[in-house]
């Protein structure tokens, strides 16, 4: 959430209220809508004014791509936050359903990033194309085991786990 602002004024063209700050959008800023905290925001000159100190999340949206979402808040009214918008192409889908003999707790990975969190069965779940590692734990034992697996583009992976 740094940029250079290149001579650019920042507060160009912004009105700003007491206690209000500017946020402005930088990289990849052409064709995207805006929602702040679950709303749609208008953007004018890829700023935006908010509130100083008051959290908020965003989700920039556009089309053919992933959606950028960012968690922060505006610090200062005479420093804006600069935030830089990159749209990652959107992932090919697969689908993936885990069955087991007992309900157990399953958890989703890619990499390290938790992915999903649920319990068996879990049917049909959609999920970005690529490879996850499965940690099932019965609620009984509370021995998880761990599988990896494979959801292929537009194809459904079923995984038939035996309870330990």
């Amino acid at each position: 959430a740094a940029g250079d602002l290149k001579g650019e004024d920042p507060f160009a063209g912004v009105n700003l209220e007491a206690g209000d700050g500017v946020i402005l959008f930088e990289g990849d800023t052409f064709g995207y809508d805006l929602e702040v905290n679950g709303r749609f925001t208008p953007v004018v000159n890829n700023r935006i004014t908010w509130p100083l100190g008051i959290p908020f999340k965003l989700r920039a949206r556009k089309a053919g791509a992933e959606d950028f979402v960012y968690e922060g808040k505006v610090v200062a009214a005479d420093a804006p936050l600069v935030i830089m918008l990159s749209f990652p192409p959107i992932r090919p889908k697969g689908y993936l359903t885990v069955s087991t003999p007992i309900e157990m707790r399953v958890r989703v990975f890619e990499g390290e990033n938790l992915v999903l969190e649920s319990k068996t069965p879990l049917a049909g779940t959609e999920l970005p194309a690529g490879t996850y590692r499965l940690v099932l734990e019965n609620p009984f034992l509370g021995a998880p085991s761990e599988e990896t697996v494979r959801v292929e583009a537009g194809k459904r992976t079923d995984v038939n786990h035996r309870a330990p």
